[in-house]
């Protein structure tokens, strides 16, 4: 399995400097097919969002009302899944192995009992969905 990521950016004015990618482009492509081609993505740390703040008050457990959150918006998410390609091989054997692999040698362990807060919030938007 050969898994390749193209990431394209287009240069444009960068006037907010929490935006981490702007106007980003990612290709991914699985054995030299095209699977996944993500256009438009903009990457930025949101201040406060009605949105956010409203399910976070559903929570009765959540002691504050706003956690630190990243809001994601991609342009277009298109998977193109051709028949002859085997993605159980690709994503159960060889996918699974490469993340296991990368907490083995980086020495990734989940330990529960240590007191970390909790990780930000993701509000992310996708304005067009194909799959073909």
């Amino acid at each position: 399995m050969h898994i390749e990521l193209t990431i394209t950016q287009k240069c444009e004015d960068l006037t907010q400097p929490a935006d981490l990618f702007l106007n980003t482009s990612l290709i991914i492509s699985i054995d030299d097919s095209e699977i996944f081609t993500i256009n438009g993505i903009n990457f930025h740390k949101i201040i406060n969002h009605p949105i956010v703040y409203a399910e976070r008050c559903d929570v009765e457990s959540f002691l504050i009302p706003f956690n630190k959150t990243w809001g994601i918006s991609i342009d277009l998410f298109k998977a193109v899944f051709p028949y002859e390609h085997n993605f159980a091989e690709a994503v159960q054997n060889q996918f699974v192995s490469v993340f296991k692999w990368l907490k083995i040698i980086h020495n990734v362990k989940k330990d529960r009992s240590l007191d970390r807060p909790l990780p930000s919030d993701l509000l992310i938007n996708v304005r067009k969905v194909l799959n073909s």
